[in-house]
């Protein structure tokens, strides 16, 4: 019934000489707002009708403003209170006129804006402005659904635009990157709304000064890119040629087919982590992520690990030495009185190795030792006395003798003998 359906507004747009070059422009459309950021609303005007501006002054001071479209070559103007009128014959150019802020900040400026479409068949039909965020530029590009050109637009991260600086670095960070032939239109701009432009597609009004293009890197994805089942994807298409959109999980099932190729897929490696340990066999890891596009492919997995490890620092660590216990004490130099006695301890607990530092300190211990007082032997005591003598002459001769009295010179002490007879 939908293929029915088609078919019979083909048949009128034919018969009554409609195309799609009659439509008419596409305008701001929004009432007292007080800058540019206030207004998101595009519609599209009748094929007599221009887009406008009116600025709008009040007694406190404020201004607002209003754009939309219009009959009239000079719009209307409420009396009293409008002092700028201003028309435009280009698509989405009615934000620019008047002096219309772009903030109410002012003089800061915004990322662009950009429209918003996913597998359209023309970029000068898309209705849908969004508003990019600060690291995003508008994109576009032209996928081929079973046979048919289709566009996809909206806002993508600089790091996916080749050549834009991100960071004081230009973009490289993706694997598998590569650039469509300059027919294939896969491009990048930093315009408001300039993504209808870029593929030769209608002109439009641009408010931004840079008016650069830039390649959009996609993302090879050779491993999943494909059709599970090519016979079924072809029927699919023949079926209804807007299955990517209204068939769920089409897009998976046949994403060659549905265009899905290139729009995501693993970003580069991050840099190894510090090891785990500066010796000895640690652990290195390191991280990637798949890196997703475009919001229809936010919900796919790229195959493969997320994360990685690996050993590193390997070589054996410095082992430094350390003493064993005392061994114990080596008997007394000497059997009484005072001596010496010594001890010893090894570096060997454990034994320096691969670089390590040797034990500090002594590995010979030496102490005083004091065992029992020697033995004393004893020793006579002896006085002199005058012994007398005859001679047979009836004489006296007298003499000096030694006589042994005591035992006590000295005494015996400490296991020393006693005096001998």
């Amino acid at each position: 019934m939908r293929l029915r359906t088609r078919i019979v507004i083909q048949i009128i747009v034919l018969c009554c000489g409609i195309s799609q070059g009659a439509s008419g422009l596409l305008c701001y459309s929004c009432s007292n707002i007080n800058s540019s950021e206030d207004c998101m609303n595009v519609i599209e005007c009748t094929g007599r009708e221009e887009c406008f501006t009116r600025a709008d002054a009040f007694i406190n001071g404020s201004v607002q403003y209003t754009v939309g479209c219009t009959y009239d070559m000079v719009p209307t103007v409420v009396k009293g209170k409008t002092f700028c009128s201003q028309v435009c014959g280009e698509n989405l150019c009615n934000l620019d006129k008047c002096q219309l802020p772009v903030s109410p900040r002012c003089n800061i400026t915004r990322p662009p804006r950009c429209l918003s479409c996913d597998l359209i068949s023309d970029p000068s039909q898309c209705r849908n402005l969004k508003q990019c965020k600060e690291d995003e530029m508008c994109f576009v590009r032209k996928v081929t659904i079973y046979g048919n050109a289709r566009y996809r637009l909206g806002c993508m991260n600089n790091k996916h635009c080749l050549g834009v600086s991100t960071d004081h670095h230009v973009s490289s960070a993706i694997v598998g990157k590569r650039s469509d032939p300059p027919d294939a239109c896969s491009l990048c701009c930093s315009k408001d709304h300039c993504n209808t432009k870029v593929c030769g597609q209608q002109q439009i009004s641009l408010s931004m000064s840079d008016d650069r293009t830039y390649n959009l890197q996609l993302l090879d994805d050779h491993q999943t890119c494909f059709d599970f089942n090519p016979t079924a994807c072809a029927a699919f298409g023949n079926l209804d040629p807007e299955a990517c959109k209204v068939m769920a999980d089409i897009d998976s099932l046949c994403p060659e087919s549905c265009g899905m190729c290139g729009h995501y897929g693993w970003a580069q490696w991050e840099e190894w982590s510090t090891c785990s340990l500066t010796c000895g066999s640690g652990i290195s890891a390191r991280n990637r992520v798949c890196v997703h596009q475009i919001d229809v492919t936010i919900n796919k997995t790229c195959p493969g690990p997320t994360n990685e490890t690996k050993t590193c620092n390997v070589e054996p660590c410095a082992v430094h030495g350390q003493w064993s216990d005392w061994g114990e004490w080596s008997n007394c130099t000497v059997t009484c009185e005072n001596g010496t006695k010594s001890r010893q301890r090894d570096c060997d607990n454990p034994l320096p190795q691969f670089g390590g530092m040797n034990c500090t300190g002594d590995s010979l211990d030496i102490e005083e030792c004091s065992e029992q007082p020697c033995p004393v032997n004893g020793g006579w005591c002896s006085t002199t006395g005058m012994t007398c003598s005859y001679n047979g002459r009836y004489n006296l001769e007298s003499r000096s003798t030694r006589i042994r009295s005591t035992c006590a010179c000295p005494t015996p002490q400490y296991g020393g003998e006693q005096c001998k007879q």
